[in-house]
C-alpha cells in the first residue's frame, strides 16, 4: 500500500541507482562491530585511535541502535548520538529506517537539521574558520 516515511517514486530510484553486490567483508564487519563485544576480527582494532568529535547518527527502524556499541570502542570523549525512532524497539519494522535518513519527507528536519546543529556546535570559532580558508587559497594558488 505504500511506505510510511519515504514516497515510493523516490524508494524505487534508489533501489534503482544501487550496487547489486555488496563486498562480504564489510557485510561480515559491519555485522561483527554492532554485536555485544565479542571477536571481530581487524575491523576496530584502531577505533580507540579515532579521539576527534562523532556524531553518530541512526534509524530506529534500521541499523540504528546496533550501531551505539561501536562508539565504545572509540578514544573520543566527545561521542554524540541521534537515532530517530518514533517506535519501541520491538516494533522496529514499522520505524524510520536507514533508508529513510535521506529520503523521507520529513528528512531535513528529523536528520539534516540535528547533524547541522551538532556541526555548528562544533565548528571553529570564526576568525579560526577564516585563517583556514585564507590557508587553503594560499595553498592552491602553489
Amino acid at each position: 500500500t505504500g511506505l510510511k516515511y519515504t514516497s515510493v517514486s523516490r524508494w524505487n530510484a534508489f533501489l534503482a541507482s544501487g550496487s547489486q553486490v555488496e563486498p562480504t567483508t564489510l557485510v561480515r564487519d559491519t555485522f561483527a562491530i554492532t554485536c555485544s563485544p565479542g571477536p571481530t576480527g581487524k575491523f576496530d582494532d584502531h577505533l580507540r585511535d579515532v579521539t576527534v568529535p562523532i556524531l553518530y547518527v541512526g534509524a530506529g527502524g534500521g541499523f540504528g541502535r546496533a550501531g551505539l556499541y561501536s562508539l565504545t570502542l572509540l578514544g573520543s570523549r566527545d561521542v554524540s548520538s541521534h537515532i530517530v525512532s518514533f517506535y519501541p524497539p520491538s516494533q522496529a519494522a514499522f520505524d524510520f529506517g536507514h533508508v529513510d535518513l535521506f529520503h523521507a519527507q520529513h528528512a531535513r528536519q528529523l536528520v539534516w537539521r540535528p547533524i547541522y546543529n551538532w556541526l555548528a556546535r562544533h565548528a571553529p570559532p570564526a576568525n579560526l574558520r577564516a585563517g583556514i580558508a585564507r590557508d587553503s587559497v594560499s595553498l592552491a594558488h602553489r
